[in-house]
């Protein structure tokens, strides 16, 4: 407590711009330190805590070499595969132009007529696109959440600036459960 009252002292004659007494500000951040170095429980929590950190690199290390290799073998797989036209009676981007008939309802009480709707080539934001894309679909995929989305598009691909077809590729499966079991529960198990 003495270190924390010395070090804010000058703070309070000297003006707030000067970096150095930031830093001496930075030496509160110690004081937990001190209750540690009494408790003798807290000790054994800390110096296990300490231990498990190169264990818990290496499994993180792996994980990140798993995605890695997945998301490259999705480049290849998925690469411009994920796009898709609002419209699903078009077949092709080229296709993908105009307006179209399409049904209007945006939540009201009594959805209105058709209205014109533009046509749209869209890619979906979990993609195979691009390396740090590919990433962060797989990141989707292992935590579980909503990742079959990502899933059942891969499962629809058919070929690049072609409209999906439902279950066009249903093999592609494999390459998200693979992933899955590998990727996130052996992951996670290791941990």
């Amino acid at each position: 407590d003495f270190v924390c009252v010395v070090s804010s002292l000058p703070s309070l004659f000297m003006s707030e711009s000067l970096s150095i007494m930031r830093t001496f500000r930075m030496l509160r951040i110690l004081r937990p330190l001190r209750t540690i170095s009494r408790v003798k429980s807290l000790q054994v929590i800390v110096v296990g805590l300490l231990k498990s950190i190169t264990t818990v690199g290496n499994v993180f290390i792996f994980g990140v070499i798993v995605s890695f290799l997945y998301s490259i073998l999705g480049l290849q797989l998925f690469s411009g595969m994920f796009y898709f036209c609002n419209d699903g009676s078009v077949g092709s981007k080229e296709e993908c132009v105009g307006l179209y008939s399409g049904p209007g309802y945006l939540g009201g009480a009594e959805p209105p007529p058709n209205v014109l709707i533009q046509r749209v080539w869209i890619n979906p934001a979990w993609n195979f696109d691009s390396m740090p894309n590919a990433m962060m679909s797989l990141f989707m995929v292992s935590t579980l959440n909503e990742w079959q989305k990502v899933m059942w598009a891969g499962m629809d691909i058919t070929q690049i600036d072609q409209q999906p077809e439902v279950n066009n590729s249903e093999r592609m499966a494999f390459f998200f459960i693979t992933f899955i079991l590998i990727g996130t529960f052996a992951w996670v198990s290791l941990l």
